[in-house]
């Protein structure tokens, strides 16, 4: 299962103009890179990662399956799991192990924000349908009259 070719897809992820001034504290500031591996096969597999594309060119022709222990570039490996999977015809789950969820939660996502937009966004988010909400707490933890803002 060799790699054939490596594409790389830049991301432009556009932030809510409310919440851009904190994303800017976010380390990949909105960036995204999505990863398309190619094996010479045919299968193809997807895996994404943070920041800047890189040059991922010294990877085509390296071995797809030894690289899901081997290679250390997360978005290519993700990649890596993905189209070696569609290959055996198995869930990528098999080739790390036991399957853990039936299903994972899509999530509404946040860096750590000001008390009444953290309690706007999740009202935003409850509009949009979302049943889960990411937020990151930064060093310190949540102070407690912060979550009298959280709508109930």
């Amino acid at each position: 299962m060799i790699i054939k070719q490596i594409d790389t897809i830049p991301l432009n992820m556009h932030l809510l103009p409310e919440l851009t001034i904190h994303m800017q504290r976010s380390a990949h500031g909105g960036r995204v890179v999505l990863y398309r591996v190619t094996l010479e096969n045919g299968a193809v597999g997807y895996g994404e990662d943070v920041g800047a594309a890189d040059d991922v060119s010294h990877l085509v022709g390296e071995n797809a399956l030894a690289g899901l222990r081997h290679i250390q570039h997360s978005g290519v490996q993700m990649a890596c799991f993905d189209a070696v999977g569609r290959a055996l015809d198995v869930p990528a789950h098999q080739l790390m192990g036991r399957q853990v969820r039936d299903k994972v939660p899509f999530a509404y996502w946040t860096i750590d924000l000001p008390p009444d937009l953290w309690a706007q966004q999740t009202q935003r988010a409850a509009g949009l349908g979302y049943r889960v909400y990411k937020f990151k707490c930064r060093p310190g933890g949540i102070p407690s009259n912060r979550s009298s803002a959280w709508p109930r």
